[in-house]
This record gives C-alpha cells, structure tokens and sequence, in this order.
C-alpha cells in the first residue's frame, strides 16, 4: 500500500472555535477539525467557516490568515443552504478557479509529505499533480502505477489540480469541471484508508490482502456510481452545481434515449447483438412458462417441453460493446437497470419501468445508479453526493422485518407491515442400478436393475394436465425414466431468492393509537 495522496479530510480544520458545537458536522468533517488545527478555519454545524471572523468560506477560499482551503472534507448533505439547495447548469462566479495548466503550480504540504513517504511506489505529485514516475500520466483518482502498486490518492490537494478547459464552451466546461470533481471523489477517506492497514498489523502474512480488500469494494462502488454520473453527462443530461460550484447531479430532461441514440447513429449495427455460431437447444417447462409471462402465449402454446430448436448463425461484425460511446458497456448497464427494475416489480406489482429506473405506484421516480442502488429524481433532478450509494429498491418500498411500508395505507390509517424471508425448492432422490442385486430382498430387486440412475427432481403437471419431472437445472425429465426408482423425499433442497411478505398491518384505534394485527387478521402484540 501507499500514501500517495487523498484529501477526504484536508483543508477546514483548526480548533479555535472551542465553545462551537460539533453536533451537526459529519464524522469527515470533525476529522478535519481534528487534523487541521491551526488553519484557521473550522467546521462547525457543517458549514466550513473563517475561525476569526465566522464568515463562510467556499472550497479553495482563503481565511483571514492567508491559508488556502481546500474544504475537501465538506460534506454537502448537512450544507446550510436555505432549505434545497439552488442550483445552476453554469458554473457560479463563486467557484474556486483552478488553473489550467500545471505551470507554477505548487505541491501542498500535503502532498509533499506523500513523497517523502513513499518513495519507490512508482508515483509522485508534481506541480500539485499525482502523476505516474515513468509515464507521467496522472493519477488523480487513483491507480496503478509503472512500478505496480496501486496508488490510493489520499493526499491529493484537489484546489491545485489542473482543469483544462481551453478552447472549451460553457457547456463542455461545466461537464469537464463536473467530470473532475467526481474523479477526486474517488479516493478512499483518511479513516478508510488508515483503517485497512489494521489486519496487516495484527496478521502479518495476510493481513495486508484483507487490508487491501478493504478498501478495493467500496473504490469500485464508487467508480461505478461516477462512470454512470460521467455516462449520463455524455449522453445529454445538463450538469448540476450548487451555489459553491460544487457538482450535485444531473437534469435528466436533456439526455438522449436509446431510441435516439440508435436512430443518430452512423451505423445502427453497433447495437445489434452480437455476431453467434449456429446453436441448438431443448425446450424446458421454463422457456414455456417465461414466453407466457411475457405476455406471448400463442408462442408458448407452440412449443413442447424437450422440443428441439435450431438457431441458425448470426453474423454481426458491426457489434459494439458501447454502442453508444458513452464509456459503459451496454450490456452491462442493462444488467444493472433490468435488477432495480425486478426487484421494484416485486415489491410494487402495480409501477412502472423507465429506461433508467422505475417509478413507484403512487408516482415517485428513481434512477439506477452505477451500483445498482437508487436516487429518487425530483424535477427531473438525479443527485449525486460524493460517490455514496443510494438507497436499495427495498429501502424505497420500507422492505425488512421491522420497517412499515405505508404504500398499504388506507382512509382508515391502515397501514400493511411487511419483512422478507428466504424462499426454498426441495427435490426428491430418485436412484436405481448398481451391482450385487441378485442377493438383495425380493421387494428392493425392481430397484436394482444394474443401470445406473441416480437424479434429483421435483414431480410437476404440465399444461397438458401430464406428469413429469423436472431437475434443479430447470430441464425436464420424462416419467418412462422413473419407473423402479427408489425415492427419498427432500434429498436436495435449493435456496431460491428472499420474497416479500405481509406479516400483517396496524389500524389506527381510537385513542389515535395503533392497533396491530397478523396477516389473518388475529389481533397480536406489536409487529414493529
């Protein structure tokens, strides 16, 4: 591990406010007070404000003692910013400049102490810079060096980074400072970071792996969540920045759809699937019961289970894996948006999917993120909050054992409880065959055929009102195969997804206080 770089807590501390309280301020924030005591500047009730005279101070602003800061560690859910924050598709006028080139510019204090401290990792800030040694390509962000170590970024001083935007228009300008401000996100904070050198500490041989992947799962949580941010920008949407110039999200009014995406194209056979050799498969019970599912019963009334159907090649040279050019793979986004949007069907069988998200049944709108969690979209508005997830689809439905959804309210104040629980398929063994039968008992030979059958399955009727028998894999096994089989039942059980369930809900009594029955209807003692 290295040290190069990092700055989630530098800039905003100094303790000179000692009678200020701290309870508003985020674990970050109090951090950088700690840290950084004679700044001249402190956090106090979230706001990032001059020791001296109190006034408020913007990231990159200057106290009233000379010092620069850089406000890396402001957390801009608590900002006091009159109730919703305003914001602007243009940069403010209050927004810390940063230069353009790297000419002149200075290391931090910060920065330099980096250096010092790693030495042989392969990277070093330069002109305020984290850059590779051998290569000189930047760093910034995060990653891995010539020499092969995986270079964190924690230390760098984000007021010092170069943004160039010469030649650039407004626009592309708001996305370029937009772009660059969510990459220095993407380090992991001071206390994660210090954090994982703790296993190496007490394990010494592989201790530093764990360390490492301490830290690795939550850096790829949020290069995912940016490179959706940083995808949506590309196709159209208009950036979002709050009074300080900090990014906060995107309109989604402006960004493209994948209709016009396919129909702007220069070469719409970038979209198609790619190119597949000639393939046969047999047709399952499940094939069957998906195409009704969907809606195509006429299909599925003409297929047979264990039909063979051919596919002939399909011959695609044109095939791109980011047909859209907008940096994530197209196949990979669909995973990801296709999983909000069934586990949101589920819960809400009666919303609706959008091309990016979902929307509820009483009209809330939510858009996938990059991890796969969920932002609630106001006024056309997806925020982004320094690379943090959103909530999971079962946050937004209130989906636990202990959480109300009020999605069942009524007049009467009823209001349905709900929690999941796991879901389970047992299968039953089925076996025949073997040696040394001639000797068994007259009531076990039929079961000792010297052919050898050993199968779990499940017994099912199929849509013709016949019976067969179907494996875990989902294929389907005719019954001529299980005649003179032993069974043993629930030989092999499968673990299937959690499922949502009602454990019953509350009636508003009236005292004005809850009442709480089971899903009967029984009269019980409190579900919360």
């Amino acid at each position: 591990m290295c040290f190069g770089g990092g700055g989630d807590s530098g800039g905003g501390g100094g303790g000179g406010n000692d009678n200020d309280s701290n309870d508003s301020n985020s674990f970050t924030e109090t951090l950088a007070n700690i840290f950084t005591p004679n700044d001249g500047a402190s956090y106090v009730g979230g706001q990032l404000v001059d020791d001296n005279t109190g006034a408020s101070i913007s990231a990159g602003g200057t106290t009233s003692t000379g010092n620069v800061i850089s406000g890396a560690a402001n957390t801009t859910s608590n900002d006091d910013n009159d109730n919703e924050p305003t914001r602007t598709s243009t940069l403010p006028a209050t927004t810390a400049t940063r230069p353009i080139t790297a000419t002149g510019v200075e290391n931090s204090t910060r920065e330099d102490l980096a250096n010092f401290l790693t030495p042989f990792d392969g990277a070093s800030y330069v002109n305020g810079q984290l850059v590779d040694d051998e290569t000189g390509a930047s760093l910034t962000g995060g990653g891995y060096s010539s020499a092969g170590d995986y270079i964190y970024g924690v230390s760098d001083d984000p007021s010092n980074n170069v943004i160039d935007t010469t030649g650039m228009d407004a626009d592309e300008i708001s996305i370029a400072t937009a772009t660059q401000q969510m990459t220095e996100d993407l380090p992991p904070s001071d206390m994660a970071y210090f954090a994982s050198f703790l296993p190496g500490m007490f394990v010494p041989v592989f201790g530093g792996a764990i360390g490492e992947q301490m830290l690795s799962g939550g850096i790829a949580d949020r290069q995912s969540i940016i490179d959706q941010q940083v995808a949506a920008l590309e196709m159209g949407a208009t950036p979002q920045f709050d009074a300080q110039g900090n990014y906060v999200g995107f309109d989604d009014s402006t960004m493209s759809s994948f209709a016009d995406q396919v129909l702007s194209s220069d070469n719409i056979g970038a979209f198609l699937p790619p190119s597949l050799p000639a393939s046969s498969f047999n047709v399952t019970q499940t094939d069957i019961d998906q195409l009704r599912a969907a809606g195509l019963e006429d299909r599925a009334n003409e297929l047979q289970v264990g039909q063979t159907l051919s596919l002939s090649a399909f011959d695609n040279p044109a095939y791109s894996a980011d047909a859209n050019n907008d940096g994530i793979n197209d196949y990979d986004r669909f995973q990801t948006v296709f999983g909000v949007q069934s586990d949101a069907a589920n819960a809400d069988p009666y919303g609706m999917s959008t091309e990016n998200g979902f929307i509820t049944s009483d009209g809330r709108s939510f858009y996938a993120m990059g991890d796969g969690s969920v932002q609630e979209v106001v006024d056309n508005f997806v925020p982004y909050n320094d690379a943090a997830s959103g909530s999971t689809v079962n946050q937004v439905y209130g989906i636990d054992d202990v959480t109300i959804s009020t999605a069942g309210r009524d007049e009467n104040e009823r209001r349905g409880i709900y929690g999941t629980r796991g879901t389970s398929e047992d299968y039953d063994r089925y076996s025949r065959g073997g040696g040394g039968y001639a000797f068994m008992p007259a009531y076990m030979r039929k079961y000792m055929t010297g052919e050898n059958f050993d199968v779990m399955a499940q017994q099912i009727t199929l849509a013709d009102g016949s019976i067969a028998y179907q494996r875990p894999d989902g294929s389907i096994l005719s019954p001529e195969q299980f005649s003179n089989t032993a069974r043993t039942e629930n030989a092999f059980t499968v673990e299937g997804p959690d499922e949502r369930y009602l454990r019953g809900y509350s009636q508003t009594g009236p005292d004005g206080l809850p009442i709480y029955f089971d899903a009967e209807g029984n009269p019980v003692g409190n579900l919360e």
